[in-house]
């Protein structure tokens, strides 16, 4: 891939001219396509097939002069395979935004908008596609760019575990500083055999996993709940009364004639 010195050194303009296609020209290139799709969008014809003619010989027309102009430097310093190398280089930064925008278009590995994050991803991926080829293409070995390719994909395929990864791991860092910022007390498991592990946002709240310790039974807490007697309602005290006062020297029938009142009976017979 590289041209050689004669002490067997490559040369500095050569290395010099991948870094700065891969580090400059990558990052450029992959703001074409979003170029693209704002020019579709601006012209407003209503008519998709009409947008396409209008659109496609822009898109090849530029695809195409970014691979000759990255060719030609290339070649230029002593590069091995410009062609297939600048190939490389644009095919890798035109394909890392759209990829980015359909697979994991939440993977922002550095702060910014989408555009930025696009940039810096096709930089990293072009540089190690070329970097693939040039440590496999020493020696004898003719594979071309070959490697680089197979770099390429696989670097484009790991986009969307990376994205997952990452959205896992900004979404525990939300909930956390969410939690370490609430000014109220916040009721959590308070027991020696649970420990928490994690904090989940879900559905706006927050989720906290608890795991048992060493020798701790997850329904040990639920069978002690069940097996705890039911709180009884306080019972209604009862006040005593005192017995009413017997009175002294009254008969029965008196007695009974102020409780109930008078009694009529029935006359008895007369004796005169």
């Amino acid at each position: 891939m590289l041209t050689r010195t004669t002490t067997g050194r490559p040369g500095v303009a050569a290395v010099g001219a991948l870094l700065v296609v891969c580090l400059v020209g990558a990052p450029l290139m992959s703001l074409f396509p979003v170029a693209v799709w704002e020019l579709a969008l601006s012209l407003g014809l209503g008519r998709p097939e009409l947008e396409t003619l209008l659109v496609t010989p822009v898109a090849v027309g530029g695809t195409v002069l970014m691979v000759l102009i990255s060719a030609l430097l290339l070649r230029g310093t002593g590069v091995r395979h410009p062609a297939a190398c600048a190939c490389l280089a644009a095919g890798t930064a035109l394909a890392t935004p759209l990829v980015m925008a359909l697979l994991s278009p939440t993977f922002t590995p550095v702060p910014g908008d989408a555009l930025v994050n696009a940039a810096v991803v096709s930089a990293v991926v072009a540089s190690a596609a070329v970097c693939a080829c040039v440590l496999l293409g020493q020696g004898h070995a003719r594979h071309g760019v070959l490697p680089g390719m197979a770099v390429a994909a696989v670097g484009l395929l790991l986009l969307p575990l990376a994205a997952e990864h990452t959205r896992d791991r900004s979404t525990e860092r939300r909930s956390i500083s969410q939690i370490s910022e609430f000014g109220h007390t916040i009721a959590v498991l308070d027991h020696p055999k649970w420990a928490p592990v994690g904090v989940h946002e879900v559905h706006g709240g927050l989720r906290m996993t608890y795991v048992a310790g060493d020798g701790a039974d997850p329904s040990a807490q639920c069978r002690s709940a069940r097996s705890r007697p039911a709180p009884t309602a306080p019972t209604r005290p009862r006040t005593a009364t005192a017995p009413e006062p017997r009175p002294q020297g009254r008969s029965r029938a008196a007695r009974a004639w102020a409780r109930t009142g008078p009694t009529r009976t029935s006359p008895g017979p007369c004796t005169c």
